[in-house]
């Protein structure tokens, strides 16, 4: 890494969500995969990748900025999956972090 990239700043964001139960998977997947597809073409997008633990399934996703994350959070497939969200998931179930 040179020294211009440590200087870097980049904002993570971090969510999880735990499914009522496994009857709500397809429905997840609908969600996810639009979501997924929408997060790896946004611009300002580093890095994304998804996870299952222990029953909560996981995104990590790394952006050039917030701005980049907001205008991808608050549009197409995920905004729609946001929408879902309460739905699907057990009641407090969906968590959301970020980082500078």
């Amino acid at each position: 890494m040179t020294s211009s990239e440590s200087q870097k700043k980049y904002y993570i964001s971090i969510t999880g969500i735990e499914l009522k139960n496994a009857f709500y998977t397809p429905y997840f997947l609908k969600h996810a995969i639009g979501s997924r597809i929408q997060a790896d073409q946004a611009e300002g997008n580093i890095s994304t990748e998804t996870k299952g633990v222990k029953g909560i399934q996981h995104t990590l996703t790394v952006w050039k900025d917030r701005k980049s994350m907001t205008r991808y959070l608050i549009s197409g497939a995920h905004v729609e999956a946001m929408k879902a969200a309460d739905f699907m998931s057990t009641p407090g179930g969906t968590k959301v972090y970020g980082y500078h």
